[in-house]
């Protein structure tokens, strides 16, 4: 499929038999008599197939008869990843792969993808922001959109504290009942 053997497809012929595909997408009808024959398939879940039967016609006793299949993934599916921020990465690996930006709305959507399983990853998240989880999987079947829900929250602010003392020793800690807190002061803190 698409230039990848599959494996475990039945594979029958007009006589009676059966085969399976090996992991090399490979079937096998041995000590076939002459004469005309039928070879079928029943594609894998999510591919199309221009063929499902062929003919195969053996004249001669030993005589090997090639019959191949050349089958296509059906490219309907979609994985939308919503609950993002604009600016966030986002990639799509497993049985597709893929990298966008999320837009404005906060969505990063892949289409036309053939059926199978995916992991989002999110990354390069705007430093305004924390986004959880970093991935996830999802599984789609053909003709089917999944979405996966990210959180992404503000990031909480940074905090500055100190107090304003006299330091009657100066070590630069301050220490009660020695060193006593100024109540006012003009303090400007420059960021």
């Amino acid at each position: 499929m698409d230039g990848t053997a599959q494996s475990g497809v039945t594979v029958t012929i007009s006589s009676g038999g059966s085969a399976t595909t090996d992991a090399a997408g490979r079937y096998t009808f041995s000590d076939v008599a002459a004469g005309a024959y039928t070879v079928a398939i029943t594609p894998p879940t999510g591919t199309a197939c221009p063929s499902t039967s062929q003919s195969a016609v053996i004249s001669t006793a030993g005589q090997t008869v090639t019959v191949d299949f050349a089958c296509s993934a059906i490219m309907t599916s979609s994985v939308v990843a919503t609950g993002l921020v604009a600016g966030v990465t986002v990639t799509l690996s497993g049985a597709g792969t893929g990298t966008r930006t999320v837009d404005a709305t906060g969505v990063a959507s892949f289409t036309g993808l053939a059926a199978g399983t995916y992991t989002v990853t999110i990354s390069i998240v705007p430093a305004t922001h924390t986004c959880t989880p970093a991935s996830q999987s999802t599984t789609v079947a053909a003709g089917v959109t999944k979405s996966v829900t990210f959180t992404c929250t503000a990031a909480t602010g940074a905090g500055i504290t100190g107090r304003l003392f006299v330091d009657s020793n100066a070590n630069g800690t301050f220490e009660s009942g020695t060193d006593r807190t100024l109540a006012a002061a003009n303090v400007t803190i420059q960021l």
